[in-house]
């Protein structure tokens, strides 16, 4: 017997059409919907063309539309992208999980840049 947590993992990882791949890149977050610039810095855990998961200090809630900037090599422009917050997960270290869906699909070379 599965417990509770297994099932919706399964369940979730069976909903999800893309694999996700692992990412070692860090990216600048912040909220979409103020004019706040307040960034936050946030490691990628995985990401497809569709979305991604970061490991972030500061919740945000389903819904939430971020900002996500992706800084490349000096004097490249960086890549900005907006994705909203599908799912939070709290981990015991008091950071979160958070599982986004991209504005639009990445492209196969925004992808590979952030691999």
């Amino acid at each position: 017997m599965r417990s509770r947590g297994e099932n919706e993992a399964s369940t979730a990882s069976e909903r999800r059409a893309l694999v996700r791949q692992p990412s070692r890149q860090t990216l600048c977050l912040s909220n979409a919907d103020t004019k706040e610039e307040i960034l936050h810095m946030a490691p990628i855990q995985d990401i497809c063309c569709e979305g991604i998961r970061l490991l972030s200090k500061q919740r945000f809630e389903p819904g939430t539309f971020l900002r996500l900037e992706v800084l490349g090599k000096p004097l490249e422009i960086p890549l900005l992208v907006q994705a909203r917050v599908i799912h939070v997960v709290a981990y015991p270290d008091g950071r979160f999980g958070l599982g986004c869906a991209f504005s639009r699909m990445l492209t196969d070379e925004e992808l590979k840049d952030l691999l």
